[in-house]
């Protein structure tokens, strides 16, 4: 099921390389597979094609946290919550120090 979303999502970034949507739908299918690097190289480029986004900066760390890289998931979590990411603050004060 993951895996057909994912060549979906790959299809629609050849046809459009700045679709925001198809890079972080193929970042959370891919969390879904625990493909974490996957997902982490995908939520960077929306987090570039998107800067302010709160949300996509906490799923990022969110996927560095999941690849054991606390201190950099926490400055996301930190970044996220200043861009009014409502999720934000749980997650630093369940994570970092």
């Amino acid at each position: 099921m993951y895996d057909k979303a994912i060549a979906d999502y790959n299809k629609a970034i050849a046809i459009d390389d700045t679709y925001i949507g198809a890079y972080a739908n193929r970042a959370n299918a891919n969390i879904e597979l625990k493909n974490y690097k996957a997902a982490k190289i995908d939520f960077e480029k929306a987090v570039e094609l998107a800067p302010q986004s709160g949300s996509l900066r906490r799923l990022l760390g969110w996927a560095k946290l999941q690849l054991k890289d606390t201190a950099a998931a926490c400055e996301d979590f930190r970044i996220a919550q200043k861009q009014g990411d409502r999720f934000a603050s749980e997650l630093m004060s369940q994570t970092c120090k």
